[in-house]
């Protein structure tokens, strides 16, 4: 390839997608090819000028998977191509991974702006532009204060094997209000019954135990994500019935989506035993897996929670953690105080490596949350309801009246509310990981796999019958 002529497409037909998607590197496991490299000796890797060329293409051509859905901006789209470009032709000196990945990072990846992806080095992650990596200016998560309030009474709470703190619940009267404080420092990677059982009975049996709570506090600070169930739990519960905070979801269907799609996401082996839909034929177009907008839970007048409900929020809350804003939106008591999220919601992402060995986490799914405006916080994030500039947001909960500001629904959606009584939550119900989607993407793969061999089939007939018409005319039968 001639690198003063090339554009995009030569860049990323240089890789084929049977390489993407080979499961092993030198006889070994990507994983394992990853583990056995030591950070610092990865991050200081001198990457050849041919190896430059290969990890762009790689990356630009895992990126195009990423932004390609018609539904995005196509001045995005546009910049990033010229900017990977511009990069590949500028390649022409040895330059360590870490400085390598750093120049994508600062140059091509500043368009992703409408998806989760992210790229690093174990723990080490470096992102599109999003909230500033700086300590929060509103207060540490309550369970991680060394302060507490005078009044303030623990009923339980638990540690990982590290002794890092993970949740913690318990109760205050503050002014003449009964408040229930829940504390949630982090949320692991274990969607299961069993692993958030402890937290569900306690703040069960406080919530139902006939005491009058006039506020719940939720209190999300620092937390970074992982799984949401017991957000979900708690805002169920409040809600009075199921709900849904998803919009729709697309795919883009080919078979390299869907190789990213079970390498880490939703359908692979360590999440809950959820087992992938085969799929051997795929359309290559964008899909929509599911639409919610059809269907919408509203707030249980009767057996929704009455008092009013504090979720206190930071940057860098994203993933699950920023289900806390996106899951209570629609309760009529709900105020959002802290600070503007990170913006990183994205379900169902996947991940690769790149032949450097660093790992890149792709989101293969379009997925649009409910908010304000009914669009995509990606990037940008939720912002609250009040603002705290350098106060402490558990204090402004406390002695802030400002009222709730009642959110309401897209006017431009139209939307079936379902009724309470169909929509009975029971915690113990056997659910997979993130169970609100993953019934629908399941149905929905089969759907998809199913329609496309129909297509085939009526492709491959459609072309006998016009070869059968040729040959007809070949031969003289029709004069």
């Amino acid at each position: 390839m001639n690198k003063q002529t090339c554009d995009f497409y030569d860049i990323i037909s240089s890789v084929s997608d049977e390489e993407l998607m080979m499961p092993v590197k030198n006889g070994v496991t990507f994983k394992e090819f990853v583990e056995r490299i030591p950070r610092p000796e990865l991050e200081s890797k001198i990457l050849s000028v041919d190896e430059q060329r290969k990890n762009l293409a790689t990356y630009a051509k895992l990126m195009h998977e990423h932004v390609g859905f018609e539904g995005f901006g196509l001045e995005n789209n546009t910049k990033f191509k010229q900017q990977i470009v511009e990069l590949y032709q500028q390649i022409q000196v040895p330059m360590s991974a870490l400085d390598f990945i750093y120049q994508i990072m600062q140059t091509a990846h500043q368009y992703i702006l409408d998806r989760h992806c992210i790229v690093g080095t174990g723990a080490n992650w470096i992102g599109s532009k999003r909230a500033e990596r700086a300590q929060a200016d509103c207060g540490q998560n309550l369970m991680k204060s060394p302060k507490r309030l005078d009044g303030y009474q623990v009923v339980k709470q638990e540690f990982d094997e590290n002794n890092l703190p993970k949740w913690e619940i318990g109760t205050l009267n503050w002014n003449n209000k009964n408040i229930l404080l829940i504390s949630i420092a982090s949320l692991g990677c274990d969607y299961s019954y069993e692993r958030w059982k402890e937290f569900i009975t306690t703040f069960d049996s406080i919530y139902e135990g006939g005491q009058n709570w006039d506020k719940i506090i939720l209190d999300v600070r620092g937390n970074v994500g992982g799984e949401d169930r017991a957000i979900y739990h708690i805002a169920r519960r409040t809600y009075g019935n199921y709900l849904n905070p998803y919009k729709w979801c697309e795919i883009k269907d080919s078979p390299l989506s869907d190789y990213i799609y079970h390498t880490h996401g939703i359908f692979s082996r360590f999440n809950d035993g959820v087992k992938h839909c085969p799929r051997y034929h795929f359309s290559g177009k964008n899909i929509i897996l599911f639409d919610e907008t059809q269907s919408y839970y509203a707030f249980n007048e009767r057996d929704g929670f009455q008092g009013e409900i504090d979720v206190l929020m930071d940057r860098h809350n994203g993933s699950a953690a920023e289900s806390a804003y996106t899951l209570f939106y629609h309760h009529p008591k709900v105020r959002y105080i802290g600070e503007n999220t990170y913006g990183q919601q994205q379900f169902q992402q996947g991940q690769i490596h790149l032949p450097c060995g660093f790992l890149m986490r792709v989101g293969v799914t379009k997925l649009t949350y409910w908010d304000k405006e009914g669009g995509n916080i990606e990037c940008i994030g939720h912002k609250p309801d009040i603002v705290c500039n350098g106060q402490n947001a558990l204090t402004v909960a406390l002695t802030d009246n400002t009222p709730a500001i009642k959110h309401v629904l897209n006017e431009t959606v139209k939307n079936k509310i379902m009724p309470p009584e169909q929509t009975v939550y029971n915690p113990k119900e056997s659910v997979t990981r993130k169970a609100c989607s993953i019934h629908y993407v399941e149905s929905a793969l089969r759907r998809i796999e199913k329609n496309n061999i129909l297509r085939e089939k009526q492709q491959k007939k459609a072309k006998k019958s016009a070869k059968q018409a040729i040959n007809i005319i070949d031969k003289g039968i029709i004069r």
